[in-house]
């Protein structure tokens, strides 16, 4: 599966590099295996505490009805955020 992954343009994560038939697809995963072996990649915190898209969603849908104000949602999402990230620090 990892190979068709490839096949199609995809990046496969285990699959066979050189299988890949497109040059630009195969020198891309070559350099994306570089950096997997090298350990050089990290993880990239796009929301920074668990949960966050939820809150969001829910709080964002809560001022469209106009049961909450922006400045009770951003009071509610410092409060979250502060409280997510203690969580996360002490895990």
């Amino acid at each position: 599966m990892q190979n068709k992954i490839g096949e199609l343009g995809g990046l496969p994560l285990a699959g066979d590099t050189s299988a890949i038939t497109d040059e630009i697809t195969r020198t891309f995963t070559e350099r994306f295996d570089e950096l997997v072996a090298d350990d050089t990649l990290t993880f990239y915190r796009d929301y920074p505490v668990p949960g966050l898209l939820d809150f969001i969603q829910t709080h964002m849908q809560a001022m469209s009805n106009q049961n909450e104000t922006a400045a009770e949602f951003t009071e509610k999402l410092q409060s979250f955020h502060d409280e997510g990230k203690a969580s996360v620090l002490q895990g």
